[in-house]
């Protein structure tokens, strides 16, 4: 049951610095959130973690890219359940 909560979920890091939360979770939403809204939880060392309402969305995070938060690329990685 608490596994179905992340089958939508992604893991994202920013490549060299860090990139704050606020910035983050704007640049995502904007980028990421066109057909449904995501939930972004700051995690440590820099992870974040984003869920999706929109399996559109989802799918678009994934395959589309790459992705730059202030100037600095994105690693997108989908959680295992």
């Amino acid at each position: 049951m608490f596994c179905r909560q992340w089958r939508s979920a992604l893991v994202v890091k920013a490549l060299g610095r860090s990139v704050s939360d606020t910035l983050m979770v704007r640049r995502l939403q904007s980028i990421w959130a066109k057909a449904g809204t995501i939930q972004v939880t700051s995690a440590k060392n820099g992870y974040f973690l984003v869920r999706f309402t929109s399996g559109m969305d989802y799918e678009r995070a994934i395959t589309g890219g790459p992705w730059l938060v202030d100037d600095k690329y994105l690693t997108v990685h989908q959680c295992v359940t």
